[in-house]
């Protein structure tokens, strides 16, 4: 029999990185990233300046968890491409939290270290393909509490974020991308996705998503916790800005939690969205 899942709603998705910093001298021109009329490079060529402001949806139902219960979170992000290598083709953007309102929140949730994220900076590096380069670092983190919601926030996002591949691709090409996935609770697992070109409309683009990885975690909250996390889904890209991402990702976790020799069944059912605001 299927267990109740948990259900978590995302718009907008990034993985935060820090590196070091890039040069802020714009890219070289790229005239539409078209190779020829079958094949296209992806993902957009980014340039200093390029921004986007997009809508973090949360909302989700926690089962089998100390703190179950719904929770609900609306996030503004506005973001910018802050430095382009012209030799590499990697770049760095700035991601500024500016709204966030929570809504319903389960007993015993920390509101406050989600809330605390307001008006934070996220600095982010990604390489030519558009993968992340490593964990994110806030620009201005005032405590430890803002430090750890944004990190928080930022794993699941990042669930949309994902690398392309270096050669230019004609619909219908498939390839495979790192990446991270994560649920409200604060878990974050290393996952592979598995990647599809289905359609290039005018100047958007549009691929399909899918991963499933097993994982096994000794978790503060949880406690040990063996399960598997998977997903799919659709996302549609931008071919003049690097940072205009929409679509929707479905992701389930499903195992169980091992505590104090206590074995508890835990499960979550999400849905990932992302657009720009």
């Amino acid at each position: 029999m299927r267990r109740r899942g948990i259900g978590v709603t995302l718009v907008a998705t990034f993985a935060v990185v820090a590196g070091p910093a890039l040069a802020t001298a714009a890219a070289a021109p790229d005239p539409a990233r078209h190779v020829d009329s079958a094949t296209i490079q992806l993902p957009a060529a980014p340039a200093v300046g390029q921004t986007a402001r997009l809508a973090v949806m949360v909302d989700s139902e926690i089962v089998g968890s100390t703190t179950a219960g719904p929770l609900s979170v609306d996030l503004g992000v506005s973001r910018e491409v802050t430095g382009v290598d012209a030799n590499t083709g990697a770049y760095s953007t700035r991601s500024v939290m500016e709204d966030i309102a929570v809504g319903q929140a389960p007993p015993g949730f920390d509101v406050s270290v989600l809330e605390s994220v307001r008006s934070m900076s996220v600095l982010q590096q990604f390489d030519a393909t558009g993968a992340p380069l490593g964990p994110g670092v806030a620009e201005n983190a005032v405590s430890d509490e803002q430090s750890d919601g944004g990190r928080r926030l930022m794993r699941l996002m990042a669930v949309t974020t994902v690398g392309y591949p270096s050669e230019p691709v004609a619909v219908g090409a498939s390839w495979s991308s790192s990446g991270t996935a994560s649920d409200t609770s604060g878990i974050s697992v290393d996952v592979v996705y598995q990647c599809r070109l289905v359609a290039v409309e005018g100047r958007t683009f549009t691929i399909e998503v899918s991963f499933a990885q097993d994982f096994s975690i000794a978790d503060p909250l949880h406690g040990q916790i063996d399960a598997t996390i998977s997903g799919q889904g659709t996302l549609q890209g931008s071919l003049d800005n690097v940072l205009l991402v929409s679509g929707a990702i479905t992701q389930t976790v499903d195992g169980v939690t091992t505590s104090n020799g206590v074995t508890t069944p835990l499960s979550a059912d999400s849905s990932i969205q992302i657009a720009p605001a």
